[in-house]
């Protein structure tokens, strides 16, 4: 019995520190990224960043990604999503970010959506600074070329976004160089853009067929759907771009009420499935299609699990049931059919090539090169 009790308890610990294994990496690295450590400041030197290097640590060479060819080609009208843009080569979610995810292939861009204090649409990704997710994205996540800058711990300006004006944003906020230490008061020049400016600078860009908006409000924010809806309606209408749109929301009251906002607009929606880290035991219940047909929304994404226990094969697995249950539904010629079914996000041009010959209509990625590289293939 003893035998055996230690025996489920080495089981259970391989389990568990196989499925944190890819998260744990990434911290890490993050951590080497920053030059800090988790027993105390300093133990880590930075190395000094080369300009134009993509971010990276100077003298370190990123391993190139493998030469992949597709068995057959994207389906019609295949997205290539920018996602936040070109972060490996810009500053997230900005115009730099976006005009550069389409010099570099992308028809299409997602970015992050916050309101301010003013009533401002904002792009920026983290609703609160004090989120866990948005702690780890201020150390530096590998692969991209900076990390949001924000006020220190003890700072009374460490604030959610709906808590500060969009000067106050700008002033305390925004973005430096991922190999720069904690605490460094170097920040890029470029600033955090409003809505607006972005709906201005997209509507004189022919190649940008669809842009993804995520609203990144939690689900305790339900007060500040209407307001930021309401101003993001009329900006895309005022520039031509509301049947280019297609919202993304995590959370269900939340979609639902963005959904009610949508109401007569010729804008799209997604609710977004996100796999949750850990062990999945039963992939069924993570059916992006199944949130798409619970709002009758014409659109599906699901997100790929970073720190899950086989989390490609698993999240293989999910796409494939849900695009069976995708054509299933289609053919049945529903009232509203789903037009679209779209990963996040995917580096990996492998990973990439079994999507697009799955049958994905689009796909998210921090590398619109190498996923342009792909479809732009010659059958």
């Amino acid at each position: 019995m003893i035998a055996t009790t230690r025996r489920f308890r080495l089981l259970v610990l391989v389990l568990v520190t196989l499925a944190l294994a890819p998260g744990l990496a990434g911290f890490w690295a993050a951590r080497a990224a920053t030059g800090s450590s988790p027993f105390g400041e300093g133990d880590l030197a930075p190395a000094p960043l080369r300009e134009g290097n993509g971010g990276e640590d100077a003298g370190a060479v990123a391993p190139a990604p493998p030469v992949v060819r597709l068995a057959s080609g994207p389906p019609p009208g295949f997205l290539v999503i920018g996602h936040m843009g070109a972060p490996n080569e810009e500053v997230e979610n900005t115009i730099p970010s976006f005009q550069k995810a389409l010099d570099l292939g992308a028809n299409a861009i997602e970015t992050d959506l916050c309101l301010t204090k003013d009533g401002v649409v904002v792009h920026w990704h983290d609703w609160s600074p004090n989120d866990l997710i948005a702690k780890f994205r201020q150390l530096g996540q590998q692969g991209l070329k900076y990390r949001p800058y924000n006020p220190n711990l003890l700072s009374k300006w460490r604030r959610k976004v709906c808590q500060l004006t969009l000067a106050e944003l700008r002033k305390h906020y925004g973005y430096t160089r991922r190999g720069n230490p904690l605490g460094t008061s170097s920040r890029s020049a470029t600033p955090i853009n409003t809505l607006a400016e972005v709906a201005a600078w997209a509507r004189q860009e022919p190649r940008l067929q669809k842009i993804f908006l995520d609203v990144k409000i939690p689900k305790d924010g339900e007060r500040f759907v209407a307001p930021l809806m309401r101003s993001a309606l009329a900006i895309l209408r005022r520039n031509g771009l509301e049947e280019k749109t297609i919202f993304m929301v995590a959370n269900e009251n939340i979609a639902r009420l963005v959904q009610a906002a949508l109401a007569g607009s010729s804008a799209g929606l997604t609710f977004d499935r996100e796999l949750v880290p850990g062990i999945i035991i039963h992939p069924g219940k993570f059916s992006a299609v199944k949130n798409a047909l619970a709002l009758q929304v014409p659109y599906a994404s699901v997100g790929k699990p970073v720190a899950t226990l086989l989390g490609w094969t698993i999240y293989r697995r999910i796409v494939a049931n849900d695009l069976q249950a995708l054509a299933a539904h289609n053919a049945r010629r529903p009232a509203v059919p789903l037009r679209g079914y779209f990963p996040w996000t995917i580096d990996d041009p492998t990973e990439m090539k079994t999507l697009i010959e799955m049958g994905v209509h689009g796909i998210i990625t921090n590398h619109p090169e190498r996923l342009h590289a792909l479809v732009a293939q010659e059958p």
